[in-house]
């Protein structure tokens, strides 16, 4: 035994009690012994403490062994109790064990009592053992109950050779029969959608012919007229000869949850339907704002060019905050429908070599780049599947804010690209003003701004058009900076199976694939 035995002891000989404790130990058995010789003590005992196992004599001065078994038996039943007795007759023997003695050992064969006492610990766990799973069987049996009571999830048994069926009242509610009327296979098919009952019918003639298991969903109309969502989950069950007999199961009623997806449906093409006409709306507006806006620029540099050199200095003001206010709506309306055209494009890619448009990027950045004094470092890139000029606009829209937002110091970009699952991770990396970390996400939103127009102009489109072109390629953007040291903008593109990355072995690309450096 692992651990020392419990035992509580009734002897009223100090010299027995020791022979077979002797006997025990010599066998083995670790021990822990309480002996006592009244019944006040033996009750006091089985208050105080609970023994593995009771071993007691028979008789005892003032007090018996018969007694000592109705105790124990009445407050611990599950405990082995084992008579040791010098002399026990047969018919004591039987009624010993009729009130639930496990064993009795006669002292003059107390080698007898180390195998009674194991065999007795070992039934005794196993008794245990079984209650144990009876509880938790019977724990398992009502929360079933309870779970399938709560779900209304109705229970039943077809039986193949009659059609009749034994159905739980829930199950019989679920198709709308009242739960005294007897109910057949025959009332089943009757209460069917008629658009359904082909299709359930041959689901069960199926299960019935093959066997396995069916599960389908169905209407069914109740006799009030009304029409019930259900489903069915169903489990043939065979004979002795191995012939289908019964095809057990259960219902749901989901007409709610069918009512709501419906609705949610409903809804979602209201929605989209909302959506493409605000798309359109927006995108006409854009559009027919910019003949009117037209007008209004030509002749507000007209006045700018008449009156300017004359006028005096508020008013001169006043002619640059209108000729700056048109120059900025026309440059919205422009981002404005750029973003709507983006939402409308259909999905067109091919193959997309990422290092000549970088390369034609940079061409076209090439005034700002020297007009700022960067250094513009590359890696070389792969091979993409994508729209080439959206991706082009990506870069340059990148590039471009990585000249735009900059500090004192000579702007220093590197344009890379690291491989990261089935994902290329294209980054932008720059030693700008940078921005607050809680902003990452706020920037890619529409007409969002972290700084003021005069100091960094922009209509807050661009990030959001980067945004949008590479969700429409199935994959995300996002940025990480510190404030006043710089940003890493970051987006990812799907590797296609085969395509490697391609480029010079140097890494660096400009007009001959080298880092370009203008001060």
């Amino acid at each position: 035994m692992s651990k020392a035995i419990r035992i509580l002891l009734v002897e009223d000989s100090p010299i027995d009690a020791e022979l077979a404790l002797e006997e025990l130990r010599f066998a083995g058995l670790e021990t822990v012994v309480r002996r006592v010789d009244t019944r006040e003590d033996f009750e006091q005992a089985l208050n105080e403490c609970r023994p593995d196992v009771i071993l007691s004599d028979y008789s005892l001065p003032g007090f018996n062994g018969m007694s000592a078994l109705r105790i124990a038996h009445e407050r611990c039943p599950d405990i082995p109790f084992i008579f040791v007795s010098g002399v026990i007759g047969e018919e004591i023997a039987i009624e010993s064990l009729k009130y639930g003695a496990i064993d009795y050992v006669l002292k003059h064969r107390l080698q007898l009592l180390p195998p009674a006492v194991k065999r007795a610990l070992v039934a005794a766990e196993e008794r245990r053992e079984r209650q144990r799973a009876q509880e938790a069987l019977g724990r398992s049996e009502e929360r079933l109950r309870l779970a399938v009571k709560a779900a209304r999830m109705g229970t039943w048994e077809l039986d193949l050779s009659t059609g009749r069926i034994e159905a739980s009242p829930i199950c019989q509610e679920n198709f709308g029969v009242p739960a005294d009327t007897e109910f057949d296979f025959g009332m089943l098919r009757g209460s069917l959608h008629p658009d359904d009952r082909a299709v359930v019918g041959h689901q069960f003639e199926r299960a019935a012919e093959q066997g396995g298991s069916l599960e389908s969903e169905f209407r069914v109309i109740w006799q009030d007229g009304s029409v019930h969502w259900l489903v069915v989950h169903g489990l043939a069950v065979r004979d002795a000869r191995g012939a289908v007999a019964r095809i057990v199961g259960v219902t749901l009623d989901i007409t709610a949850r069918k009512q709501v997806e419906e609705n949610l449906a409903k809804q979602a093409q209201e929605l989209a339907a909302l959506n493409a006409d605000l798309r359109q709306f927006a995108f006409a507006a854009s559009h027919d704002l910019q003949e009117p806006l037209r007008m209004v620029t030509v002749y507000t540099q007209l006045i700018v060019e008449r009156y300017k050199p004359t006028a005096d200095e508020e008013t001169a003001m006043f002619l640059s905050f209108i000729e700056t206010g048109t120059a900025r709506m026309g440059a919205l309306l422009r981002d404005l429908q750029a973003y709507l055209h983006l939402q409308t494009r259909d999905r067109h890619f091919k193959r997309v070599d990422m290092n000549e448009l970088l390369h034609r990027v940079l061409q076209v950045l090439d005034i700002a780049s020297r007009e700022a004094g960067a250094v513009i470092t590359t890696e070389p890139l792969p091979v993409v599947l994508g729209d080439e000029s959206q991706l082009e606009q990506v870069l340059q829209n990148l590039i471009a804010n990585a000249l735009k937002y900059r500090d004192a110091r000579p702007p220093m970009i590197h344009v890379g690209v690291s491989r990261e699952g089935t994902y290329w991770r294209f980054f932008v990396r720059d030693n700008g003003i940078g921005f607050e970390t809680e902003f990452a996400e706020q920037i890619f939103g529409l007409f969002k701004r972290l700084n003021h127009q005069k100091d960094y102009p922009g209509t807050g489109l661009g990030l959001a058009i980067c945004r949008r072109i590479i969700e429409h390629h199935g994959g995300q953007i996002w940025a990480k900076s510190e404030k006043g040291v710089g940003s890493e903008f970051s987006f990812s593109l799907p590797v296609e199976a085969g395509w490697q990355k391609e480029g010079t072995d140097g890494g660096m690309i400009g007009a001959a694939n080298e880092s370009i450096s203008v001060s």
